[in-house]
């Protein structure tokens, strides 16, 4: 059994669904509901045709409204046949058809004294086509290029800005509809204007009470039989009233509209008095209604989405939107896209079938060719009163009901892009709601610590794995080594804040004075201009106290950002560049011994050295009749990677580092070990592995080598020396391995 909105398998053909579709016990609730959505769909096109233009241009309202409803029959069957849920619907929508009011407004406004009615005409329906035809080009680019995640990125208080605001512009174009043509809003303050004000009152009364049902969770039945009961009633009234003739009662029908096919697309003839100049002025408004339609739409489908309990395809929703689109503007409809409200009513009602979408586009076509003579009669106040309907549920949904919804900085945005919006116009509006954008997105990510750990030398040691002398030495001087590992993207809000950290430890009293501020950067993804900037005056900072700063992990395009600021540089020797944090450390190490002029005390020979650890001389001696005397230079190697495991090696003096070698790869460096004394290549010699690293020689170092042959001889011979043998070579691993593991566990934590 399927669920409502669930998608067929891909292997059943789309012929096969709708033949499915028409089984008698799926037809009829999919007919019934098809009629409903219908009906609506004439009702918006009626009222979004009367929000679009204004008194002055009310002769072109029939024009429009055939207009509307051929893209309401257009986008219901493109829309019926591809959205990804089966009882998606789509039509003309509130959002840009409120902003578009504006635009043609500022079109009427813009076009020359001299202009004729003809040439008039013409710019404001190429205005809406053009729209029309390029929010469906936008919205067919997005999802052909799988974009319509995007969505997420948009901060959300400010996509609730923008809708409080529509609401604002659907609720005053509600009453500007509900007025007889050739008066204005304005006149309603005029207190001798009681009898305009008092004509609203039905469509107030209409649309609160569409509210009322709609928060008690009525469907769109009931609304839709209040809607027509409306009208039916003051039928009735103005009947009574008149004595049988409404007509007669001035300003309060929609009409007259011709009783003949309504479709009248513009002709060829009509496109050359088209005034293209006053539609370029309008630019940057056509590009809002465009984004502004697409974020509806995908607000729509992640609401279908929510709704169904169904994964939605965002990309796939928007190309339908988009062809639609392209299908509508071809003939200057409206913006149209996929309807929450009429596609949840088929959820609501488990109409699981595309044929709602298909009946209702039907619907509206009849009514487009078989004339409108009885969309004359229809009242002002009805279809200001659905207008006012949806524009004050958009302001309860986005202008109260978020208060108990969202931070309170969010909700002031929300209020902040509502008033701009309200008192100086949308595209105010959109220029706040875009700083607010950024600001947001500034504040937010200056909250981000960029500094993901900090470190002294205290704790974090490299990988050099050094006597305990100097271990427990360079623990002691370790404050004088800083290390943050930094990590995200760093800009010039979270640079200023790193270099205040920086600054404030250099000046920090009863502290060991810093030497070396160490900055990890493997985890940064990138920096900009003026975090750049941030790192040269840090730089200009530890100059003056004799810091040096290091550059650690940076990948290359965060290299050449710090290179073009002159910071890395060769006449800069308080900077310092390493491919990876450990081998700074050790650099610092080295430094900080080299300062507090720290001299080892001598531990002998080899001999002297396990004697001390073993505490039997006379074990050792033996033990060192067993051993090979290798004299060894800088970049000889030890051991080498994949060789068999036949021996292991004593470090008298000098040092090596262990290390992974792959083609195509950069070393890795696994350990650098000092003499004093160190045991190396152990864990294969006792476990017979194959050597997994390569060990180099780093500089003169004197080494022991014990075969596994000579060990076999000394089991047999000196058992007593072996003996000692493995517990010098235990308590060297032991102590190797702790450190080892205390470095590991720093970073890892």
């Amino acid at each position: 059994m399927s669920s409502a909105g669930s998608t067929p398998p891909s292997h059943v053909s789309r012929r096969s669904q709708l033949a499915e579709e028409f089984r008698p016990n799926r037809l009829f609730p999919a007919l019934i509901a098809g009629l409903i959505v219908g009906l609506i769909e004439v009702i918006f096109a009626v009222s979004f045709s009367t929000l679009l233009l204004p008194g002055e241009a009310a002769h072109m309202i029939s024009r429009a409204v055939g207009l509307a409803l051929l893209g309401a029959t257009l986008s219901g069957i493109v829309i019926a046949l591809f959205a990804t849920l089966r009882g998606t619907i789509g039509g003309n929508q509130d959002v840009p058809a409120a902003i578009l009011g504006v635009v043609i407004a500022a079109v009427l406004a813009a076009m020359p004294a001299t202009a004729t009615q003809g040439q008039t005409t013409a710019t404001v329906f190429a205005t809406i086509g053009l729209t029309t035809l390029a929010t469906g080009a936008f919205m067919l680019m997005l999802g052909v290029f799988k974009l319509g995640s995007l969505i997420r990125f948009l901060p959300y208080p400010v996509v609730g800005g923008f809708l409080a605001g529509t609401g604002w512009l659907l609720a005053h174009g509600a009453i500007e509809a509900m007025l007889p043509e050739g008066r204005h809003i304005a006149e309603l303050l005029h207190p001798q204007e009681f009898g305009l004000a008092a004509q609203l009152v039905p469509g107030v009364v209409l649309a609160v009470v569409l509210i009322v049902l709609s928060r008690r969770g009525s469907g769109p039945m009931l609304t839709t039989g209040v809607i027509i009961a409306s009208a039916v009633l003051y039928h009735l009234v103005a009947a009574i009233v008149t004595g049988g003739n409404p007509q007669t009662i001035h300003g309060w029908l929609a009409g007259p509209f011709p009783d003949r096919s309504l479709l009248q697309p513009l002709t060829a003839t009509e496109l050359s008095q088209v005034n293209w100049k006053v539609i370029l002025s309008e630019t940057p408004a056509i590009v809002v209604i465009v984004l502004v339609s697409a974020i509806s739409a995908l607000l729509n489908a992640t609401g279908l989405e929510s709704a169904s309990g169904q994964d939605v395809k965002l990309d796939q929703e928007l190309r339908a939107a988009g062809v639609a689109n392209l299908l509508t503007g071809w003939f200057a409809g409206i913006v149209n896209f996929q309807q929450f409200s009429l596609s949840d009513l088929n959820l609501k009602m488990r109409v699981d079938s595309r044929l709602p979408g298909l009946v209702a586009a039907l619907v509206c076509a009849g009514v487009l060719f078989s004339g409108a003579g009885l969309l004359s009669l229809a009242p002002r106040f009805v279809i200001g009163g659905v207008l006012l309907y949806l524009g004050l549920e958009l302001l309860i949904e986005w202008a109260i009901e978020t208060y108990r919804k969202f931070p309170r900085i969010d909700y002031a945005i929300i209020l902040l892009i509502l008033g701009v919006i309200a008192v100086f116009g949308f595209f105010q509006g959109v220029a706040v709601g875009i700083a607010a954008t950024v600001v947001m997105f500034v504040v937010a990510y200056s909250r981000v610590d960029v500094i993901r750990r900090r470190f002294t030398g205290e704790i974090l040691n490299s990988r050099v794995t050094r006597p305990a002398q100097q271990r427990n030495f360079l623990s002691s001087v370790g404050a004088q080594m800083y290390i943050l590992e930094l990590h995200g993207f760093i800009f010039f809000g979270t640079a200023n804040y790193l270099l205040e950290q920086v600054r404030a430890r250099m000046e920090q009293q009863g502290t060991a004075a810093l030497r070396h501020v160490l900055l990890d950067f493997h985890q940064v993804t990138g920096i900009d201009s003026t975090a750049a900037l941030s790192f040269a005056r840090m730089e200009e900072i530890a100059a003056q106290r004799g810091v040096t700063l290091f550059f650690t992990g940076a990948s290359e395009p965060v290299l050449q950002q710090l290179q073009r600021t002159g910071i890395i540089a060769e006449n800069r020797p308080t900077v310092r560049v390493y491919t990876d944090l450990d081998r700074a450390v050790e650099w610092c190490e080295e430094d900080l011994l080299r300062a507090n002029q720290w001299a080892p005390t001598s531990t002998g020979g080899l001999a002297e050295q396990l004697a001390v650890l073993t505490n039997d001389q006379l074990a050792v001696d033996q033990l060192m009749r067993y051993l090979e005397l290798l004299r060894l230079a800088g970049g000889d190697r030890l051991i080498r990677q994949g060789d068999p495991p036949d021996d292991m090696y004593f470090l008298e003096s000098g040092q090596v580092t262990a290390q992974v070698e792959q083609p195509g790869h950069a070393t890795h460096r696994l350990e650098t070990m000092r003499g004093g004394p160190t045991v190396v290549g152990e864990l294969g010699f006792y476990l017979g592995y194959e050597r997994g690293a390569s060990v180099v020689v780093d500089e003169p170092s004197v080494v022991y080598r014990l075969t596994r042959a000579s060990l076999t001889r000394m089991e047999e011979e000196q058992p007593a020396a072996a003996s000692a043998l493995h517990r010098a070579v235990a308590t060297l691993v032991a102590d190797r391995t702790t450190h080892l593991i205390r470095v590991v566990n720093v970073l890892e934590a």
